[in-house]
């Protein structure tokens, strides 16, 4: 259903985003990235932008999806 280009990719800061159980976006804060090796907000950022590729084309196919059910 989805292209390659949207797959979130296995990555360790993902992992421990939610064995701290905190929201991956909360890594973004100051404090915490901080704390953050710079592989690790490196990686922090290759899944952020893997969610907005996912979200955008969800957006897209849900879009596509509902202007074809208004046309039938």
């Amino acid at each position: 259903m989805f292209s390659e280009s949207s797959w979130i990719p296995r990555l360790n800061v993902i992992s421990k985003s939610q064995n701290q159980g905190c929201p991956l976006l909360a890594l973004t804060s100051t404090d915490l990235s901080n704390s953050l090796s710079a592989s690790a907000q490196n990686s922090l950022e290759n899944a952020l932008q893997a969610y907005d590729r996912l979200a955008q084309e969800f957006l897209r196919i849900v879009a596509a999806k509902i202007t074809s059910s208004v046309e039938s």
